[in-house]
């Protein structure tokens, strides 16, 4: 079962954008690695990008990516320069999404996916990708590349935090909640392609400005 593709307005750019509820144990990736990586460009390297220094790679997922493109994952600190020539950039689990969101890696973010790579975001990093970022007692700019979005995964929501979700979405500009639970995937293509990779659903929430559609 998908979800609708015309309720997500993605920011344009030539390649996918990935969104993922956790970073995947060995046995739980095996069913999505394949379609992540036929989406990447095989020409360019495959970036682990890491938000946070010291932060421990998820060895087996990254160990699997290596074995079926035959060439080393390159782990580079968010802060160098040398991961905007990436086919394919899996940016890690970030501490402070909306520290992300701000930061002069964001604009660089963008530019790899125009350029045609794939961008995955695993964990609390996919929050830093809607328009607005969850965080402690209010909400925080966010990138934007989905626009009139609050990206939810699980590891960033708390029954606190219900009333301002439901304020955003009470707006009278379409808006969405989107909530990736662990192990959830949803890929969305250049083209308006909208696929679930993962084992759940990722959950859709409607603010009311889209029941007057």
């Amino acid at each position: 079962m998908g979800l609708p593709g015309g309720v997500f307005r993605r920011v344009q750019g030539g390649g996918w954008l990935v969104l993922a509820g956790s970073i995947p144990e060995f046995d739980e990736a095996v069913g999505w690695i394949d379609l992540l990586l036929a989406r990447a460009i095989a020409s360019r390297p495959v970036v682990w990008l890491e938000t946070e220094p010291g932060a421990v790679e998820p060895g087996e997922f990254l160990n699997d990516i290596e074995e079926q493109v035959e060439a080393p994952v390159q782990s580079i600190p968010i802060d160098h320069p040398e991961w905007e020539g990436a086919g394919l950039l899996m940016v890690s689990e970030a501490a402070d999404p909306a520290r992300l969101a701000r930061s002069e890696a964001s604009p660089r973010l963008l530019a790899c996916l125009q350029s045609g790579a794939a961008v995955a975001a695993f964990g609390r990093t996919a929050g830093a990708f809607g328009g607005v970022i969850l965080v402690e007692g209010g909400l925080a700019p966010g990138m934007a590349w989905l626009s009139d979005s609050i990206i939810l995964p699980e590891s960033m929501t708390a029954p606190a935090a219900e009333p301002l979700v439901r304020d955003y979405l009470r707006s009278p500009e379409k808006r969405l909640g989107l909530r990736l639970p662990p192990l959830s995937v949803l890929a969305l293509g250049p083209q308006g392609e909208v696929e679930v990779w993962g084992g759940p659903q990722p959950g859709l929430i409607l603010g009311s400005a889209w029941s007057h559609v």
